[in-house]
Order: C-alpha cells, then structure tokens, then sequence
C-alpha cells in the first residue's frame, strides 16, 4: 500500500483535522496559538476517495491512519458475496483513535503547489491557511528570502525546520532561494552549493540566465546534481535567443518554470520573436501581453514533432520536469470573472483583493493594467498552445493520462519525473 502521509490525505477537506499537535506564532510576533494534541491513530469513516491515480472515485470507505502513515483503506460497509458473506472484513470496531465522519465528503491526496511565494505584507500565517483550506499541502517556495533580501537562506530554512518539526501549521516547504547576486563567476558555485546543501536548502533558482550562461548554469547543474538538489530555471526575454528550453535542460536544468523559452524553439525562419517598435521589457504590462504573443508565432506542427520528442528524451535520460504555471496564466482569458468569484470578498484579506482588483504598474504583477478584451482574446490561442505542448510532452515521456492529470508526487530534489501540468487535465 502506498505510504501516503496522513495530512496530504485529509488537508482539502479537513483542515481542521490538519491542526493536529502544533504551535502556530501569533499574528504580528504575539503570543503562539496553542493547537490540539496530535493523535498517533485516527479513521476517517464513510469518505468518497479520489486516490490520485486516475482511477475512479470509490466509496464510501474507512481510511485507517496510524503514526502519521495511512495503513489501511477497507469499504464502510462491506460488500456481500452472493451467499451473503462480506467479501472483505469490516471496519475495526477495535480501533480507540481519533474518529472523523466524512459522512456526505470527499477525500484526496493533497495538492503540491511546484510554484510558491509568500512575500509580504499578507501574514505568512494567513497565506498557509489558504493553501491548506484549497488542499495544498506541499509546496516549492521560489522565492527571495521571505522578501527580506535575496542573498541568504535562513529565513527559507528556519521555517522549513518549524514546520517539519510540527510547530507551525503550514504546508510542508521545499526550499529554493535565488542565486545570491555576490556569486558572479562559476569557480564560486561548487562552495557555494556545498554550504547551502548542509544547511538544508533544496535547490536553488536562476533568474538572470543571460548573465549566468553558460559556465554558471553549467556549473550549478553540475553542483546540483551533485548533491541531489534542484536547479529552477526562469528564462526571461532578456536572455532569448541565447537561452531557451532545450539550452536550459541541457545546462542541467531540473525545472523551466512558467511558459518561457518555449515557443521560441520552433519560430519559423527565425530564434528571434517579433517585437513591437515600442516594446519595452522593463514594462511588465508589455512584457507579460508580449511573452504571450510569441506563441502565437511559434511553428505548432514543429513544436510538438521536433521539441517535444526533445524535452521528453530530456525528462527520460535527466533531471528535466516542464513546470509550465498555466494557471496563474489562465484567468488572463477572462479576467473580469476570475476577479469576481464570488468566494473572493468571503475569504480574501481586504488590502490583498484590493491590489488583485486595482493593479499598480509601479508592482510586480501589474500585468492587468488596462487589460481589455482584445489582451484576453490575444492569450486564449497561446495558453492552450502551452498546455498542448506540456500535455504532448508528457505522454512522449512515456507517462499515463493519470499521471498528466494530478499534481506533482516526487520530492523536487533533483527527482524529474513528474510536472505540476495545472490547466492541462482540460485537454484529456
């Protein structure tokens, strides 16, 4: 039986059993809230189970949980042989645990969230109660420190301890801080790694490939692999045409994140995508409509018969996992509605929806600025060109629809076989 760990099961539909045994800090550094005892046993009667194999939902069942490991899964009510006897043993009247009836919900691995950042101001406290209450209960922080400083790993790895040790309620964190701008030259990277794997950290990420290629993306691919880490790769345009997807891999990538790097591979006649006159990378309401359009130019047929076959040999022979984030893409095709959900102004700290509502240029994520129905219609044709390519990749990489259609189940420590496809499971 698989060994799937208790609070990845319960997170999306039981929060409340999530907070079992912690000490969560206060808001604003007061006093820690004092969270109920963990329980060495529970069972969760007459839950509907969604197993994250593909396979068809099934119940009702009783999911028997013992020191944190789920051991064993039996029907609520066992089914009768044509003689009248159960055709397996009913659920332990035995068992003195924690009980929780699921009477009426529904039950499921949790959700690795392969993209994270937790800047501030929104408490670092209320965003991991979101990513629990939506059943995340892994995730990949890609990220600068807590928005402290981007050149040191503490504030990542002092979290990550509390965490693992089960004094703050949160997802469990897989930590990838930025390459500190002091490192500027490959002989730097081997002490550099060495020192940050044993403080813990998990891999790291490299934003300003252009300077960075190729001796130090070498070098960090080779470092990392080394030791078992990760190397997230974010391809901006100021790094094309000399850095792309396949560039990326073959430096020892483990991740390309978001939709970067990609179309350009199959331009026709060209490494270089048109531009307007006026473009303006430094403009982020540009460059995110701009990085777009490019999939509009890109050969499709060339795409997924020459790159796809390509990036899947990659995730084949390497470390190589497509981590596209098309979700956070996909409300570009009907803003107006992903800003009203009606859940928003329910559970939504007020400061927080008012700059989602109100973007400001001068902030990073400004990219709905003015954005109309022509920029919507405009990301529609390359969103869907991105997850047909993620979707291509990965059954030429030899894995199943169920396996596209669920989120990430490997550690991100140099593991390659599984991407978060996201929006992807809508082409299936």
């Amino acid at each position: 039986m698989a060994r799937l760990v208790a609070t990845m099961l319960f997170a999306a539909l039981f929060p409340s059993a999530l907070a079992l045994a912690q000490t969560e800090p206060g808001e604003g550094g007061g006093d820690p809230v004092q969270i109920a005892p963990q329980h060495s046993e529970m069972v969760v009667r007459n839950a509907m189970l969604i197993d994250g194999s593909g396979a068809p939902l099934r119940g009702k069942v009783d999911i028997y949980v013992r020191g944190g490991i789920i051991t064993e899964i039996r029907d609520s009510t066992p089914i009768l042989s044509s003689t009248g006897l159960a055709l397996e043993k009913q659920g332990g009247t035995d068992f003195d645990g924690l009980t929780i009836d699921a009477e009426g919900r529904f039950v499921m691995p949790g959700i690795i969230d392969t993209h994270a950042h937790l800047y501030p101001p929104t408490p670092r406290a209320f965003i991991y109660k979101l990513f629990l209450a939506h059943g995340v209960t892994s995730l990949r922080n890609l990220d600068g420190n807590f928005g402290e400083g981007t050149t040191v790993p503490e504030g990542f790895l002092s979290e990550k301890k509390r965490i693992a040790a089960g004094q703050v309620v949160a997802p469990r964190m897989w930590v990838y801080p930025f390459l500190p701008d002091s490192v500027r030259t490959a002989d730097q990277v081997p002490a550099l790694v060495k020192r940050w794997h044993e403080l813990g950290v998990d891999g790291i990420k490299l934003v300003r490939v252009g300077n960075q290629y190729p001796d130090m993306v070498r070098a960090l691919g080779r470092e990392t692999e080394r030791y078992g880490m990760g190397l997230a790769i974010h391809i901006p345009q100021s790094a094309s045409p000399g850095v792309n997807a396949l560039v990326a891999v073959n430096g020892g990538a483990t991740t390309v994140e978001h939709h970067y790097g990609y179309p350009e591979l199959a331009l026709p006649h060209t490494t270089i995508p048109v531009m307007p006159l006026s473009y303006n990378y430094d403009d982020e309401r540009q460059r995110f409509r701009e990085t777009l359009a490019i999939w509009n130019q890109t050969d499709m047929d060339r795409l997924l018969s020459e790159v796809a076959p390509e990036l899947a040999q990659a995730s084949r022979d390497g470390r190589f996992t497509m981590n596209p984030t098309m979700v956070v893409y996909e409300k570009q095709r009907d803003f107006t509605r992903a800003a009203n959900v009606p859940w928003l102004d329910r559970y939504t700290r007020p400061g927080d929806l008012h700059r989602w509502r109100t973007p400001d240029p001068s902030r990073h994520g400004a990219i709905f600025d003015r954005w109309t129905s022509n920029d919507e219609a405009s990301a529609a044709q390359p969103i869907a060109t991105g997850c047909a390519l993620s979707a291509n990749m990965c059954g030429k990489a030899g894995m199943s629809r169920s396996v596209r259609t669920r989120a990430v189940r490997s550690s991100f420590t140099g593991s390659r076989r599984f991407a978060s496809w996201n929006c992807c499971w809508k082409l299936d």
